[in-house]
């Protein structure tokens, strides 16, 4: 059985801004689940020996399991399907911000391991009320088989990939026909290699535009009020993450703050209408 999307009609994660966002499976165990195979899955083999998922450990990760408490004390009184009823996209979408513009799918798992006709529902009831969908997938392989591709920006790095990230993101646009992907820079990039970069097929790609208001105290700006990853937006191909763990975070901020000369000339792209 596929793990369900949980939604909520908020996050009060400031990167985001306050917009409806969704979480894979009613338990921790389903939501790890729905990340086997992941590169950066925590719960692999390998996870001492390279970077590992910020979001399991993280502030989602204890959303999540807030959430899954809360069904499974439901479940246990008899209530289960009155409980679900909590996290149904039609009900964060009716009590969202009237700020919102776009929606986050998802804040804490991978929803390609979810039933797609699921996924494919709550992104049209999204497109039906003009709102973005946020959406990224570490698994585009699966994705591009399901021609799921305008559901999400492809993730990267994709194991399996034997070439440099920045070739993996022209593969995945060019080969399996995603509009954007996304990749993790190192945490001093900005510092050393600027805020625009260009894949080996010449693509556009730009760091993370919230990450670059962020580095210079130019709040708010959040993935609300710029939406570049929405598959159907105009602007660059390719979008950097700075590396956003715990440990490297203070680490890009700082250098950013010390020699900011790559945001002087940045604008931002046009969004679609």
């Amino acid at each position: 059985m596929k793990p369900k999307l949980l939604w909520l009609k908020a996050t009060t994660a400031t990167k985001l801004g306050a917009i409806p966002v969704s979480y894979v499976g009613e338990t921790r165990e389903e939501s790890y689940a729905s990340c086997k195979g992941c590169p950066l899955d925590p719960t692999r083999e390998d996870a001492d020996s390279g970077d590992n998922c910020y979001s399991h450990p993280g502030t989602p990760g204890m959303a999540h399991s807030s959430m899954a408490r809360k069904i499974k004390r439901w479940k246990d009184a008899g209530k289960y399907a009155e409980v679900l009823t909590h996290y149904t996209i039609d009900r964060a979408l009716a009590g969202r911000s009237w700020s919102a513009k776009y929606v986050r799918n998802v804040m804490l798992g991978d929803s390609a391991r979810c039933d797609p006709k699921e996924v494919r529902s709550a992104h049209d009831k999204v497109r039906e009320e003009e709102l973005g969908w946020l959406s990224y997938t570490h698994f585009p392989f699966l994705v591009a088989r399901r021609g799921d591709q305008d559901l999400y920006c492809a993730s990267l790095p994709v194991k399996g990939l034997k070439m440099g990230l920045f070739a993996q993101a022209d593969y995945v646009i060019d080969a399996l026909g995603f509009s954007r992907a996304t990749v993790t820079l190192p945490s001093g990039w900005l510092n050393e290699n600027g805020a625009t970069f260009t894949t080996p097929a010449g693509k556009q790609g730009v760091v993370c535009y919230e990450q670059m208001a962020t580095a210079l105290g130019k709040r708010p700006l959040t993935c609300n009020n710029c939406g570049l990853c929405d598959p159907k937006e105009e602007g660059p191909e390719v979008v950097g993450f700075i590396n956003h763990d715990n440990k490297a975070r203070g680490y890009w901020k700082k250098l950013a703050k010390e020699n900011i000369e790559w945001a002087i000339n940045l604008t931002k792209p046009k969004r679609s209408a």
